[in-house]
């Protein structure tokens, strides 16, 4: 009895202690590939399509031997090309975070920081312009100063070859101060006019979108008030309205974290990461990521008029999660062809570690009422909790769509030992989001796994 009772015993200790196995239960979808292909460190996406030829996109993201690359596709994302970023004498200290877009006449515009030393980095705005996929860079400073500025969270916007460029700036370095600023380009960023601030307290969070009248909206986490808000302006920039508070974030703004310490990500905390886009009607949303009630990250989404009046209140995004899981990065873009409102974002759902995130994409198309069921769009996880991971994180991911097609980047472990950190992307058709799956069903079985973790 006493051998059957320490046998039982035993059983019990190892049934509840044993590893919890990975279960991936989102449907995989769309078509991946490695865009970057270079063994150094690569984080932080961004994407831009080309508003009047849909099959070019320019992609840009952090990288430690060049400090940036960048990414080009001529056939609608089904093969890429990698190279270093604009060309400019700097430090190489895989800190950048840049922005991409694609203006009028298919002028590409490529915003990054450059900084001279890496023991201080000072990273100050620089704007790189060519005049299409296999133009030459032409590269400028935007705001310089001299001695110390640190310019960061940067974000473009184009209508026509009109083009917007924010970004925050801490203009001490002792200081815990953020100034927001704005410049604006008529002639798809060759000239630039002078900065103007922005009357958000302490952005360390920003997201530009232009209406098709010429509206500009602002959306940001502003520090001061550890709350999101939307700015607009009727003139393109030149002035702003009150800014419109949208919710309060639950973690308060630190120089040192700008979000929240969760294990997806923790050796860098998980930003906010506020984005907004304007739909043809001129109806604007805005996504963001906080901590809720049971302590894990997830994704809010509100709409508002063209005036700021609210559509839709603040509301989580995407489906409640059956098991503690964070939703962060998210990202949205909204195809021009037929209204259809797209959201991607990084998601620990089927790990009980929340170590492990998945791409995944949902799609509306009644404006952010009703969303598909979630998919992943890459066959593995990534998981930047390992030794080897870089300490900044995932970033960001990046969206972009039209014509019935969702190009969505993001920052991939699956080869950490052999190459770092490097930069996917999935061409995801919006017809694979169509497919309903019975409740409770997995993934096909060919695309699933369950890995245990000690």
């Amino acid at each position: 009895m006493i051998v059957v009772g320490i046998a039982t015993a035993v059983t019990i200790i190892y049934l509840e202690t044993r590893p919890k196995p990975v279960h991936v239960e989102r449907r995989l979808a769309g078509q991946e590939e490695n865009v970057s292909q270079n063994g150094r460190v690569q984080y932080a996406p961004a994407v831009a399509i080309d508003p009047t030829r849909p099959g070019i996109l320019l992609g840009g993201s952090s990288d430690s031997l060049f400090d940036t690359r960048v990414y080009t596709s001529s056939d609608g994302g089904r093969s890429w090309r990698s190279k270093p970023g604009p060309p400019l004498l700097r430090g190489t200290c895989d800190i950048d975070t840049p922005a991409v877009a694609i203006a009028g006449g298919g002028r590409e515009v490529y915003a990054f920081g450059a900084t001279q030393f890496c023991d201080l980095p000072e990273p100050k705005l620089h704007v790189a312009v060519r005049s299409g996929p296999s133009g030459r860079w032409r590269v400028r400073a935007l705001l310089p100063v001299a001695g110390y500025a640190k310019d960061d969270h940067f974000a473009l916007a184009s209508l026509g070859r009109r083009v917007w460029l924010a970004w925050s700036r801490r203009p001490q370095q002792l200081s815990r101060t953020l100034v927001g600023y704005l410049a604006v380009s008529n002639d798809g960023g060759t000239t630039w006019s002078q900065p103007r601030r922005l009357p958000v307290a302490q952005p360390y969070s920003l997201s530009l979108a232009a209406s098709p009248s010429g509206g500009l909206y602002v959306a940001a986490a502003d520090g001061d008030n550890n709350r999101v808000v939307v700015l607009r302006s009727p003139d393109g920039g030149k002035s702003f309205a009150r800014a419109r508070p949208l919710a309060d974030l639950d973690t308060p703004f630190d120089e040192g974290c700008e979000g929240a310490f969760l294990p997806p990500q923790s050796q860098f905390c998980l930003p906010p990461s506020v984005h907004v886009v304007v739909d043809e009607g001129g109806r604007v949303d805005v996504a963001w990521a906080d901590v809720e009630a049971n302590r894990t990250d997830g994704l809010r989404l509100a709409q508002l008029s063209p005036t700021l009046r609210v559509l839709l209140p603040p509301r989580r995004l995407g489906p409640a999660d059956r098991a503690p899981s964070d939703q962060f990065d998210p990202s949205l873009a909204v195809d021009r062809s037929d209204g259809t409102l797209w959201a991607c974002y990084m998601d620990t759902f089927g790990d009980p570690y929340r170590h492990e995130a998945w791409p995944t994409c949902t799609l509306s198309h009644d404006g952010g009422g009703r969303w598909a069921p979630p998919v992943r769009v890459a066959l593995v996880g990534s998981d930047e909790t390992q030794t080897a991971a870089n300490q900044r994180g995932y970033g960001s991911t990046a969206l972009a769509a039209a014509d019935g097609v969702a190009h969505v980047l993001w920052t991939d472990t699956r080869q950490i030992f052999e190459r770092s950190e490097e930069i996917y992307a999935a061409r995801v058709p919006e017809r694979a989001l169509r497919f309903t799956p019975r409740a409770g069903a997995f993934a096909p079985a060919e695309a699933s796994r369950a890995r245990s973790r000690a």
